[in-house]
């Protein structure tokens, strides 16, 4: 046995203590301490190295991408330099618009009024032919059942393309689909006060009345409808040479702001005729008598119909006259959009 154990243990450690890094280098090993302030610039630039690297390309601004070798005291330099009006005035890269027509085969439909609001070229190929007839023919299935209007032999026509085409993808693309199925269709009735009747029909289905009453948005004077007829006749005599005219047809819509009010009733109701052409003042949607089903009431004004409430006493005045039509034991109350798969619609007008 050794009799010093303790000095064997210490030249172990000592051996392995001796190896340094220092050793292998080809200069020789720096004496003195690193001062603070080389120090904490070696620190800061290292912190934004890594900042820089955990953000995204697309967040990043254009220095870091040019001037990523210079320290934090340059960068602030040269990004005061830049002013705000500088870089609002100055003019960006303007691409090919054959370039936005190849990105926009890619383009879903949910992010079409993303890829218009990119630029005027964008917003120009978010409008024409090409761009709804590929998103149509990209979707399209022949086991889809589609009305005859919005099937590919009828739907190559320019008129109204636009909206056949999102009409088409309300019963064929999925995500538009699950929307319809978890949308609550009644919960927007009140959106249709202050919309004029343009019409209202009923019909007489399993031994209910189906009213349907067609609401729509005020519109402006100068906006004159576009008939299918007025379109062919336009083709024909080639007054669309330089392809102005194709761009408002292909995007017009002969629905646009308008939504019906549909619902079952179990016996019949006389609606006075005067109902078409007033506006809708007030609709009100009550428990029924039965206390199953649902009361409605609307009211519509005509003239210079005007109401004014008070929350004191609720008091309310009218100047004009107005016709008030209740329908007791309602169901299956909805509101279509004209893009809803059950909306009526007819083009050859």
């Amino acid at each position: 046995m050794p009799k010093n154990g303790k000095k064997g243990l210490k030249k172990q450690t000592s051996l392995m203590s001796d190896v340094k890094l220092s050793d292998f280098a080809n200069s020789s090993a720096r004496a003195g301490r690193l001062r603070k302030s080389v120090g904490s610039s070696l620190s800061k630039e290292i912190e934004d190295i890594r900042n820089v690297e955990e953000t995204l390309w697309y967040e990043r601004d254009l220095e870091d991408f040019q001037f990523l070798n210079l320290s934090t005291e340059n960068r602030k330099k040269l990004r005061s330099k830049v002013t705000p009006e500088e870089s609002l005035n100055g003019t960006g890269i303007r691409y090919p618009i054959d370039v936005w027509f190849l990105i926009g085969h890619y383009i879903k439909p949910e992010d079409v009024t993303v890829f218009a609001s990119i630029c005027k070229d964008s917003h120009f190929v978010s409008r024409s032919y090409s761009f709804w007839m590929k998103m149509y023919k990209r979707y399209y299935q022949a086991s889809d059942h589609l009305p005859a209007r919005l099937q590919p032999e009828c739907i190559e026509q320019a008129f109204c393309l636009k909206t056949c085409v999102v009409r088409a993808l309300y019963q064929m693309y999925p995500h538009f689909i699950n929307q319809l199925s978890t949308r609550l269709l009644t919960t927007d009735v009140y959106c249709l006060s202050n919309l004029c009747c343009t019409l209202m029909w009923w019909i007489q289905q399993n031994g209910k009345w189906l009213f349907h009453f067609k609401f729509k948005a005020a519109t402006n004077a100068s906006d004159s409808p576009i008939t299918y007829k007025v379109a062919v006749k336009d083709w024909w005599t080639s007054q669309d040479s330089g392809g102005k005219k194709q761009d408002m047809y292909v995007n017009y819509n002969p629905d646009e702001g308008c939504k019906i009010l549909r619902f079952a009733c179990s016996h019949y109701v006389l609606v006075p005729p005067m109902v078409m052409g007033s506006r809708l003042r007030d609709v009100r949607v009550n428990l029924a008598n039965d206390m199953r089903r649902q009361k409605l009431q609307l009211t519509f004004g005509h003239g210079n119909y005007r109401q004014s409430y008070r929350r004191s006493n609720m008091h309310t005045e009218s100047i004009g006259c107005c016709d008030v039509v209740e329908f007791d034991a309602v169901e299956n109350l909805m509101i279509l959009n004209w893009w809803h798969p059950q909306y009526p619609f007819e083009y050859n007008t």
